[in-house]
């Protein structure tokens, strides 16, 4: 009997440890610059660490966020952000990219919602005020310019040298 409290309390103990290794090495694998490796191990450690410990949680979806971010995979980006800020990051940096992926996507008014978060957080900040203009003039842009009939324009048709 003792024996088997004693293995069960080793497993629990490599069973906590797991998600330490794997965060660890997806550092490692940040640091050499390989962002898709890292951002494996950063899932695996994200995965593995209980919804309760909010901080962990928060701080491996932002690293997920940014590998993700990197090499330009910006729904799973959007969604590691998204989780970075459920869990109320410490981080205001994830706010900022949040927004910006979020303007990437099209989704004006909730970047222009997050841009204004971060603005209240780093009120200098050029970047986020350029963010903020940018989804202010896009939703404006974006009924201005209708195409109407363009199902038929052929390249072939069209008169360029004038």
């Amino acid at each position: 009997m003792v024996a088997l409290v004693s293995v069960v309390c080793a497993l629990q103990m490599v069973s906590c440890s797991n998600d330490n290794i794997a965060f660890n090495k997806g550092e490692q694998h940040y640091a050499l610059g390989e962002y898709y490796q890292a951002s494996l191990y950063y899932k695996k450690a994200y995965s593995r660490t209980s919804p309760k410990d909010k901080s962990k949680r928060a701080l491996r979806a932002f690293k997920m966020g940014e590998c993700y971010r990197r090499i330009n995979y910006t729904q799973k980006a959007l969604a590691a952000y998204q989780n970075a800020v459920r869990y109320n990051i410490k981080d205001s940096l994830a706010l900022f990219h949040l927004a910006r992926i979020q303007l990437k996507t099209g989704q004006y008014k909730q970047a222009e919602g997050n841009f204004r978060l971060y603005l209240e957080r780093e009120p200098g900040n050029e970047l986020a005020r350029s963010g903020l203009l940018s989804c202010e003039l896009a939703s404006q842009w974006k009924g201005l310019f209708q195409c109407e009939d363009c199902e038929n324009v052929l390249v072939k048709n069209c008169n360029f040298e004038a």
